[in-house]
């Protein structure tokens, strides 16, 4: 109960992060950087990329939460050197990640330039919160898993 807890406490700190660094620094760049197609105008392109960051921000925190309930009741593993199961992790992470850069890459329109940026964010977002909740709050069978875990996870 203590490492759902933990866990849950590392995912909404990191999501909380994200959706920060989302509203106060990716909104302003792609204010400056993107210019959306003849028709469609920035502060909805804006308002777009914003709902699809949010969708990338709730799926990244599902998959990781689905990687603590795997690690945790389904599999039954008791010392995490014989767990080997960083492929399901890594397969986990990347299909997690390719779910929210898609969704990101089909809601928000294209535009005439600065569009990369955007579908970049989404891909760096889910990534990043994937990656740090699952090394930094993976219950204690699956601790080491994740690459650079050992660095990583000091408690």
């Amino acid at each position: 109960m203590r490492s759902l807890v933990r866990y849950i406490a590392v995912t909404a700190v990191t999501a909380g992060f994200v959706w920060a660094i989302v509203f106060f620094g990716e909104r302003p760049l792609l204010n400056q950087v993107v210019v959306p197609r003849p028709g469609t105008r920035l502060p909805f392109y804006i308002a777009d990329f914003m709902s699809a960051a949010a969708f990338g921000v709730w799926a990244s925190a599902a998959g990781s939460f689905f990687w603590f309930l795997f690690a945790r009741w389904i599999s039954g593993v008791v010392d995490w050197r014989s767990s080997g199961k960083r492929s399901i992790w890594a397969v986990l992470g990347v299909l997690t990640v390719a779910v929210c850069t898609v969704y990101g890459f089909y809601y928000v329109p294209i535009a005439e330039s600065g569009g990369a940026i955007a579908y970049t964010l989404f891909l760096v977002n889910s990534s990043l919160i994937y990656y740090m909740s699952t090394t930094l709050a993976s219950p204690p069978s699956y601790k080491y898993t994740p690459y650079g875990a050992r660095t990583l996870r000091i408690f």
